[in-house]
């Protein structure tokens, strides 16, 4: 067993008795337990008792002898019932056992309002956009600030919009994120799905023929005309 399976290892163990919630470390791992004087598995129970950790399988869990496979816990949470069978399947025995995985907190649900913008109908919604005050001269009259314009698009924008597309109540679980999941992570998905979206319209404008590229120009030109009018 190489020296970077053991400092990988240590950093894995370091990581997670640094969590509140319980460890269970399970699988294979290559090291022959049954034997107390190998160099790997003087090391690796080395590293079980630093980071106060407890491997729990005895006896043997393969067909050729040895204890491979683990199940690993925090010295205080001592699995029940742990039994190693043949079960034929595989050149490996099944371990099976018990453990106590306590909840740290109740579930949280919240009831956040959203609009359905998928139904927004973009026609009939540039029908009543263009026929509301913002669309009048009256919107660039000098009676009228930045703060009293602000308002009255604000007004105008939301009356169209609960008309169209109401706020619609709806509850769901808020889940943990992983402990694992930290900013860096959340950064990497935001920019892959970024490109995602990138990718998609670069296929989907590849795809429509030249006459269908120029109508969905000149309908973006037609409108956008009120508004540099």
């Amino acid at each position: 067993m190489s020296s970077l399976f053991f400092d990988d290892l240590a950093r894995t163990y370091e990581f997670l008795t640094n969590q509140l919630s319980p460890i269970v470390l399970v699988g294979d791992a290559n090291v022959r337990l049954d034997r107390p004087t190998d160099p790997s598995a003087l090391r690796f129970n080395d590293l079980l008792e630093s980071f106060a950790l407890r491997q729990h399988v005895t006896g043997a869990t393969h067909i050729l002898g040895g204890t491979l496979d683990v199940v690993v816990t925090k010295s205080d949470d001592t699995p029940s019932s742990l039994k190693v069978t043949y079960v034929g399947l595989s050149d490996h025995y099944l371990v099976t056992w018990y453990v106590n995985m306590r909840r740290t907190s109740a579930p949280t649900y919240v009831t956040p309002e959203r609009r359905l913008w998928k139904n927004l109908d973009v026609a009939s919604f540039r029908s009543a956009l263009c026929s509301s005050s913002l669309c009048t001269a009256n919107l660039t009259a000098k009676t009228l600030d930045a703060d009293a314009m602000a308002a009255q698009y604000n007004q105008v924008m939301t009356t169209i919009l609960d008309d169209m597309v109401p706020l619609k109540k709806t509850t769901y679980r808020v889940r943990q994120s992983d402990p694992w999941y930290d900013d860096e992570c959340c950064s990497a998905k935001r920019s892959a799905r970024k490109l995602e979206r990138r990718y998609k319209r670069t296929v989907k404008t590849s795809k429509q023929s030249p006459s269908v590229s120029a109508s969905a120009q000149q309908a973006r030109e037609t409108w956008l005309q009120p508004a540099s009018t």
